[in-house]
């Protein structure tokens, strides 16, 4: 069953694969919002959190390049940009049952 993202009606979600962040749904983030990483987990199993900690880069020039300020923990602190979005997903769209 597939799911479709309510902002570039985009089939994002598969049953064989793990949801994705899409690039018009990156460019929405504002500082606060939390967003889930794939593949890495807590130690109780739910999806590693990251926070939103500074405001989106976005380019006029380059319109398919983003630039999202994140943070995790104490003192983990990243970029993510439009190469790695598909490893990061929000969390009402989250499979994992924990979380």
């Amino acid at each position: 069953m597939n799911k479709i993202c309510k902002t570039c009606d985009n089939r994002f979600i598969c049953a064989t694969e793990p949801p994705k962040l899409c690039l018009k749904r990156a460019k929405l983030l504002k500082v606060g919002d939390i967003i889930h990483n794939n593949g890495y987990y807590n130690s109780d199993g739910s999806c590693r959190r990251w926070k939103v900690n500074g405001k989106v880069k976005l380019w006029k020039t380059m319109p398919h390049r983003v630039r999202i300020p994140v943070k995790y923990g104490l003192s983990v602190y990243s970029y993510i940009t439009e190469d790695i979005l598909e490893y990061f997903h929000f969390p009402e769209d989250c499979t994992n049952p924990k979380g």
